[in-house]
Formats: structure tokens, sequence, C-alpha cells
């Protein structure tokens, strides 16, 4: 893992500053979305990052070492593109080994380091398959194994997924987010789509004109948001908070004895106690008040394991469970809605 701190950082093509004074840093293990509309500046930030564009002026540091000269290929840095940039003449296996024969890794190893993680994305059947008879989403998973395959201390994503159709981007957000949970990598993504930074992000940076504008929880966002630009941009300013949905039957509710690889574990009186998958027990963070509000909904489903809030009824008894993207597309409404009020 590592940390990434900008200084002052400034890039400028020609006359036009793409990014203008730009302090950030990236805490070791986190998932730092980069997240604002285009031209802001935050690909030519994850660009300079990645090694791929010089800075301008300021400092880089990755792990308290100043990294501006120093090439892409010595960063240790593992990026997964949109296009997902793999070799369609090669099967899936060899597009994930591509990188460790590379650097000369033994065969014994390579074989290793794929099996697993192709287990970790179930990928396992797609291995002797070619890229052309892939769909979308596993070419996405496939660039993303060949991303882990290298055991990388640092992750950058740009847009990996805006591209997919809107039923496999909410699959893959709820993959990228259990595979972080399980490898810990430091990881900068960047999105345009504010959606998909709420799900994922520990943290978000809002740019806008290549000027840093705010950075903090979803949470923080939504309720402080630091100016209009942020207000408006991430919707704190289009009625969504203290939305009362009164009950949790508000939205749609979901049988959660099992939600993946996690099974829901209960109290004898009906009381959710926490989630459990094969190494145990996941305890806490997930509960629902019945009379809750929408913002209390996605904090209960993004600090589930599984991604599902639990939902309770007045004397604490499960009744369902809320996804996050039932919240998600709940604010979305509540943003539309108040928007025609208007």
């Amino acid at each position: 893992m590592a940390t990434i701190e900008l200084r002052h950082v400034w890039k400028k093509y020609g006359e036009v500053e793409a990014v203008r004074d730009l302090s950030l840093t990236c805490r070791d293990g986190e998932f730092l979305c980069l997240l604002g509309p285009s031209g802001c500046g935050k690909s030519s930030t994850m660009r300079m990052v990645a090694g791929l564009e010089q800075i301008t002026a300021g400092d880089l540091l990755i792990d308290n070492r100043r990294v501006n000269e120093v090439p892409a290929r010595e960063r240790d840095i593992a990026m997964v593109f949109e296009n997902y940039a793999l070799y369609p003449h090669l099967n899936v296996y060899d597009n994930i080994a591509m990188p460790l024969r590379a650097r000369r890794i033994p065969r014994g190893e390579i074989e290793r380091r794929i099996r697993e993680v192709a287990e970790i994305l179930s990928i396992v059947q797609l291995l002797p398959r070619s890229i052309k008879n892939l769909s979308g989403g596993q070419k996405q998973r496939v660039g993303i194994g060949r991303a882990i395959v290298r055991h990388p201390r640092l992750f950058i994503m740009d847009e990996p997924i805006s591209h997919l159709e809107a039923r496999l981007r909410a699959d893959m957000r709820t993959e990228l987010k259990r595979l972080h949970r399980r490898l810990g990598v430091t990881t900068l993504y960047v999105t345009h789509d504010q959606l998909e930074a709420v799900a994922l992000a520990d943290r978000v940076a809002v740019m806008q004109s290549g000027v840093l504008q705010q950075v903090g929880s979803p949470a923080e966002l939504f309720d402080r948001p630091a100016n209009e630009f942020v207000a408006g941009f991430i919707g704190a300013d289009r009625g969504y908070r203290g939305l009362q949905f009164l009950q949790a039957s508000g939205l749609p509710l979901h049988d959660i004895s099992r939600v993946g690889e996690w099974e829901l574990a209960t109290r004898p009186d009906g009381s959710p106690l926490g989630w459990r998958n094969a190494d145990g027990l996941v305890a806490g963070g997930s509960l629902l008040p019945a009379n809750g509000t929408l913002r209390q909904a996605l904090d209960a489903a993004l600090s589930s394991p599984s991604g599902v809030g639990v939902a309770v009824d007045a004397d604490g008894k499960v009744i369902g469970g809320v996804r996050v993207q039932d919240v998600l597309e709940a604010i979305d409404h509540q943003k539309i809605s108040h928007q025609k009020s208007r």
C-alpha cells in the first residue's frame, strides 16, 4: 500500500492551467475518488500521479518520496482503463500473465498468481477464452485482474465502468467495493459520476476548473458542502438532506438471508447481529432504523460489507434489506421531483 501526496501541484498546457495549486493527500489503503465535470483537471491529476504527464510545478510524493522525475514504470502503479486496454489476439490467461512475464516472474509463480486472481474475480472459467468472446463486464474483470496480479502498491482507475450499461455498472460498483475491502490497496479513482463516487469512495475530492473545491467523505459533502458548486454538483441543494421516508418500506426491501458471499446473522429475538462469510462474523455498521432518513439508509448500506443496509421494525426485528443502488435511485428521484416543484 502507499500514501500519495500532492503539494501545490500545477499542470499547464501552454497557456491553459489544467490543474492549479493542488494540495491533496490519498491516505494509505484509502479509496479516493477524483470527481468533477469534463475539463475540471481530474484526468490531468491522475496522469501526473501515474507518471504519464510531467508536473509543471509543485511536488508529488509517494510514501514520502518525491517522484516528480521517477518514470512511470518505476512507480509500482497498476492502472485500469475505461477501454480495457487488452490484447485481442491473446486469451484471458495470457492477458493477465503479460505484466508478470515482462518482469521475468518464474512460471510457477505466474500460474499461482493468475489462479488466485481468477478465483477472487470469479473468472476461472474464462481463462482459456479469447478476449473477442467476452462481454463488456467480463473484459473489465480481466483488466482489473491484470492490475491486481502485479501486487502493486497503488491502483489508479480511470472511469473503468462508465461505458457499461446501467445494471452491469451497478454490479461492478459492488464488485470494486468488495475487492477494495479484500485487498486494501490504496486506490485513486477518476469519475464524473456523482453516484459512482458516493457508492465507492472513502473520501471524494471535488474539482472544478483545475481547482480542488472540497475533499471529504460522501456524508460530509452532502451535509456540509464547501460552496455552491459542490452543493449543486453533489446534489445537496436539491431537497435531499433530511428527507424523511418514515418507514423502511418506503424503499424496496429485499430478502437478505444471503447476499452474495455474505449471510445475515441474527439473535434469537430476530434482531441483526452482523454479516458472516467464510472467514467468520463481520459485525455492526449496517442497521437502518424504521424511521430513518435517506442519509441513514445510504450510510447503513455503504458501511455494510454486503452493500445492503439491514432494515428493522419498531421492535428491532429484521424486515428486509435496503441496497445501495435503491437508495441512490431514491435520492436521484428526490432531486428530480424537487427540481420540478421549483
